[in-house]
């Protein structure tokens, strides 16, 4: 009996041993998966970058503050506009008069410069965006090219030691690793800088680390045809939008100022050379940004034939690159030609990465300058 009892405790004990036992690895589990899930960095899109740089960014902050400040200004305006104009001083009605226009177009005016502000900082997020995207690759890059290299020297050591290369050979090869070690800390650095301007856009932590959308160094777009951009641009564009709201000003306060005043008159006069500037102002405009469009949709469309001929040259030479091991294994060509098929090949790759860099900044720009949302 006595014996059953302590064995029934035994197994009790046992039992509460395992299910603490239990609970602890659990809670130790969860804690260490927590401790990992913070380690990892957030995802962050083109979209959300976008959406942060709109909440956050302060640019659009300070363009925001502008706006509403004008719109107080216009509630002046609209005091002024109420009165009588018939103070019987030509000045007063004159002022009179244009305050009602300023009412009326000032805040428009106000909202297409905030719009122009917004759609500058959407260029720089996507400009910012593509090249945190490349630094990275870039990165990645740089430190596999340190371990082709170190691999390189130590089979070329292993030659040496058999009486199978040279010690220039050698030499070369320690050369060519000092320099792959100078590249990977410069990509470094240019990486972190990438990430500080990102992150100020965005309104972030300087160092805040992210995980990002890589799609975005091989998405091809369709691109729409030149007039159906250039038609939206003139529609819609918040600087075109603006250049007309000035126009507009100018040529209605000439036009009151022709109601009230003689030509000879010095109000007259300053009224017509403001419409004047005005009119040339935007027709400066309306042609500057047509030849911008015309220049940023050439240069897209070169972007795209550069990324495809660099694509299928990559693939080429990096078959040339592995044949060239294979030979060298063989001991049919020396250690200079096997670094040399490999320097190719990191060129080129290199080239590929900037040919994709600047078709997405050739969108990004393409976008900027009329408007159009390309990439949806």
């Amino acid at each position: 009996m006595t014996t059953n009892i302590l064995k029934n405790k035994s197994i009790k004990s046992l039992v509460a041993f395992l299910v603490i036992g239990a609970i602890l690895l659990n809670s130790h589990l969860s804690i260490s998966q927590a401790a990992d899930a913070e380690e990892l960095p957030s995802i962050l899109t083109m979209s959300e970058a976008l959406e942060l740089a709109a909440i956050n960014n302060l640019d659009i902050k300070i363009a925001e503050a502008e706006m509403n400040r004008t719109n107080i200004s216009k509630s002046q305006q609209s005091g002024l506009a109420k009165a009588d104009a018939s103070t019987g001083s030509y000045d007063g009605d004159l002022m009179i008069e244009v305050a009602k226009v300023n009412k009326k177009l000032l805040p428009q005016l106000t909202e297409a410069s905030f719009d122009t502000k917004k759609i500058e900082v959407e260029l720089s997020v996507k400009s910012a965006y593509s090249q945190l995207v490349y630094a990275k690759e870039a990165f990645e890059l740089a430190k596999k090219y340190k371990v082709q290299t170190g691999e390189s020297y130590e089979f070329i050591q292993k030659k040496y030691g058999l009486g199978q290369a040279s010690n220039i050979e050698v030499l070369s090869a320690e050369a060519e690793v000092s320099a792959k070690d100078s590249e990977l800390i410069q990509a470094e650095i240019t990486y972190k800088q990438k990430l500080m301007d990102m992150n100020q856009l965005m309104g972030q932590q300087l160092d805040k680390e992210w995980s990002l959308d890589k799609e975005v160094a091989t998405s091809v777009i369709e691109l729409p045809a030149s007039e159906v951009m250039k038609t939206h641009m003139n529609a819609n564009h918040p600087m075109i939008l603006s250049s007309n709201l000035n126009y507009n000003i100018a040529e209605t306060t000439f036009d009151l100022a022709k109601g009230y005043y003689p030509p000879n008159v010095w109000t007259y006069r300053y009224a017509e050379q403001d419409f004047n500037k005005a009119k040339y102002q935007h027709e400066l405009t309306l042609l500057s940004q047509e030849k911008n469009l015309s220049q940023a949709y050439i240069g897209l469309k070169g972007s795209v034939e550069s990324l495809k001929a660099l694509e299928k040259s990559v693939e080429n030479i990096s078959e040339s690159y592995r044949i060239s091991k294979v030979r060298f294994e063989l001991g049919m060509i020396t250690s200079h030609d096997l670094n040399e098929a490999l320097l190719a090949l990191q060129r080129m790759e290199n080239n590929l990465l900037n040919a994709r860099l600047n078709y997405q900044l050739s969108i990004a720009q393409l976008e900027y300058i009329s408007g159009y949302k390309i990439v949806k």
